[in-house]
C-alpha cells in the first residue's frame, strides 16, 4: 500500500493529525471531541481518513494477539499448523476447544467487538478507492530510500541504508524515537537526555539532524515515533512504548534486515 493513501489532507484547527490520534485514543475532552465530530461532518476526506486510522489501530491491535501467540509457542515448543487462528477461535466459540486458546480467544474477541462497535457508534465509512490528497501532511515520520516509509506495511533495509526523521505540522511537538531488534528490548535512538526533543513548526518538509546508518546484525526491527504536545521523558516513552499514556502518541514501523548475518 503506498504511503499517500494514508496521510491526512490539510489540517486546521478543528482537523490536524494530533487531534485525530487524540481522538482515536480516546484522549478528547467533551468539548473538543464535540468541536471535532461537527468539523468531521463536514469534511468527506478527513472522516475518510479517520476511518482508515481506525482500520490501522485495529489492525495493530491484532498484530499484537499474534505476536503473544508466537511467543507462546516459542515458550512450549510447539508449532501449531493444522488450524489458523480464526480456526481456533471459532472452535473455542462452539465450546470445542478449551486449551490456552481462552486467554487469546477472549482478548480477540474484545478486540473485535470494540472495532465493530466503534465503526458503529461513529457511522462513519471507509472507503479505499479514494486516495487523500499528500499536499497537507504533516507530522513527523521515517524517511527512507527518497521517500516515507509506510505504517502499514513492512519496510525492507538493507545494510548501510540510512533512516532519516522527516517533519511539517504548524507548531512544534516533542518527540523520542526508540526500536527494538528481533523481540529484544527497547532502546532510545533519539532522544535529548532523559527527555525528549523540541521538533520546531514548519511550513515545509525539513530533517531531525540525527541519521541512523542501519547495520546487518538483526533480522526484524520494530521502530517508535513517539510524540506529544509536552515534552516527556524518558521514564514516560518506555511506558508509553506499551500503551498510550500522558498524552504521548506514537507512530510504528516494522523494519525487515534484507542482508542480515550473524543470526
Amino acid at each position: 500500500m503506498n504511503s499517500k493513501n494514508n496521510i491526512p489532507p490539510d489540517s486546521n484547527d478543528s482537523l490536524s493529525f494530533l487531534t485525530v490520534e487524540r481522538y482515536l485514543n480516546g484522549d478528547l475532552s467533551k468539548k473538543e471531541l464535540q468541536t471535532f465530530e461537527e468539523a468531521l461532518q463536514g469534511n468527506s476526506k478527513w472522516a475518510e481518513y479517520v476511518a482508515k486510522a481506525r482500520l490501522q489501530k485495529s489492525s495493530l491491535n491484532f498484530e499484537a494477539v499474534q505476536r503473544a501467540i508466537e511467543a507462546r509457542k516459542g515458550k512450549t515448543g510447539k508449532v501449531e499448523n493444522e488450524r489458523s487462528v480464526w480456526q481456533q477461535l471459532v472452535r473455542f466459540i462452539q465450546g470445542q476447544d478449551h486449551r490456552p486458546m481462552l486467554a487469546f480467544a477472549t482478548v480477540l474477541s474484545i478486540a473485535l467487538c470494540w472495532s465493530i462497535l466503534h465503526f458503529i457508534s461513529r457511522g462513519l465509512e471507509s472507503d479505499n478507492s479514494t486516495a487523500l490528497a499528500s499536499k497537507g501532511q504533516t507530522g513527523i515520520y521515517l524517511y527512507i530510500g527518497g521517500a516515507l516509509a509506510d505504517t502499514l506495511s513492512d519496510v525492507y533495509v538493507s545494510p548501510g541504508d540510512t533512516l532519516k526523521f522527516t517533519y511539517r505540522m504548524n507548531t512544534y511537538i516533542h518527540a523520542q524515537v526508540w526500536y527494538r531488534d528481533d523481540n529484544g528490548e527497547y532502546t532510545p535512538y533519539i532522544k535529548d537526555g532523559e527527555t525528549s526533543v523540541r521538533v520546531p513548526g514548519s511550513s515545509s518538509w525539513q530533517f531531525l539532524k540525527k541519521q541512523i546508518i542501519m547495520d546487518s546484525l538483526w533480522r526484524v526491527e520494530e521502530l517508535k515515533i513517539l510524540y506529544s504536545n509536552k515534552p516527556f521523558s524518558v521514564k514516560h516513552a518506555r511506558k508509553a512504548l506499551v500503551k498510550n499514556k500522558n498524552g504521548i502518541l506514537f507512530r510504528r514501523y516494522l523494519l525487515r534486515n534484507r542482508a542480515p548475518s550473524g543470526k
